[in-house]
């Protein structure tokens, strides 16, 4: 694209890492190009492939135009190995760069790792080991409260929590 815009003279981009494109910026500055303008047409023209979620360009995140897609990248990487542009594909999507050695790499999102605490009269103490989903948090709170879980909830109040009969270990009133 690249090429096709400011001519087959030399190579516009210098690799490819990691879902990283770096451009070649001293043929950029040779030709007397702003550098900014290159990386937000790249970056329009990746956006209309399928398959890419979003694109973030190194621009918007050293100059601090940051949302909520674009800070995790400015909190992800370090400006020395950040490429001038940042590829997400969306969900089940990936780049075939014909590299056996490559690794395949998940990038979840919506993982946050943090502390889950469910304290109370009659709950006792216990460590668990594995990914709790979101949505095992409501169903958990409702079935203590007694209550209702929510109508879309779909999950069950989480098995660590119960005891040997399959109930949850619940406050006696």
């Amino acid at each position: 694209y690249l090429m096709a815009i400011y001519g087959q003279h030399t190579n516009w981009v210098t690799g490819f890492y990691n879902n990283h494109i770096y451009l070649n910026r001293k043929a950029i500055e040779d030709a007397k190009l702003e550098l900014t303008v290159i990386q937000e047409k790249a970056a329009e023209f990746l956006r209309e492939f399928s398959g890419v979620q979003f694109v973030a360009t190194e621009n918007v995140l050293r100059t601090g135009n940051w949302n909520e897609k674009t800070s995790k990248y400015l909190h992800g990487t370090h400006l020395s190995s950040r490429g001038d542009l940042i590829i997400e594909l969306q969900p089940g999507w990936t780049i075939n760069n014909d590299d056996p050695k490559a690794k395949v790499k998940v990038i979840r999102n919506n993982a946050v790792i943090t502390p889950l605490v469910f304290m109370g009269n009659g709950i006792k103490p216990e460590h668990i080991y594995r990914e709790v989903k979101a949505t095992e948090v409501a169903p958990t709170v409702t079935h203590v409260l007694r209550i209702r879980p929510p109508n879309a909830s779909l999950s069950l109040p989480l098995r660590e929590l119960t005891i040997g009969n399959g109930q949850l270990t619940i406050p006696s009133k």
